[in-house]
């Protein structure tokens, strides 16, 4: 099923614009989705995602996403939960994986992630883009 062509079905036979929950793991996923979303929907967005450690990073995240909305797309809303991840912790226990080392990679390195992340040339952008493909795709 092409998930793309459904929704473009559904938009077209829209005659007023429903309201729409939208769950959100960050602010680079949530850009071109509430873009494209905006004129169909009245979106509020849940910002969630209780994988992330520790509370003050689940924070730092939380802010950035908020801040994209206000700044962006001040006709959206935000839902704002507490964090919690005793729920999420407990339901993983066991489940741990291998591909936990390239947080670690990350940690270990961070003062060079910092330097390509606030620097603006246009090469640290490009390494920004691939970075941040790199976190979609490890988050999934």
């Amino acid at each position: 099923m092409n998930y793309q062509k459904e929704l473009e079905k559904l938009i077209e036979h829209l005659d007023h614009k429903p309201t729409l929950l939208l769950h959100s793991c960050c602010a680079p996923c949530s850009s071109y989705v509430l873009e494209y979303l905006e004129p169909f929907f009245e979106i509020t967005v849940l910002y969630y995602n209780p994988n992330i450690e520790p509370k003050e990073e689940y924070l730092k995240r939380k802010d950035e996403q908020i801040n994209f909305i206000k700044k962006v797309h001040p006709n959206i809303k935000i839902l704002d939960v507490e964090y919690d991840n005793t729920s999420y912790n407990n339901e993983i226990k066991g489940l741990e994986y291998d591909n936990i080392y390239c947080f670690n990679m990350i940690s270990a390195n961070i003062a060079q992630w910092n330097k390509i992340y606030l620097d603006n040339t246009k090469s640290s952008s490009k390494y920004r883009y691939y970075f941040n493909s790199l976190y979609v795709a490890l988050s999934r």
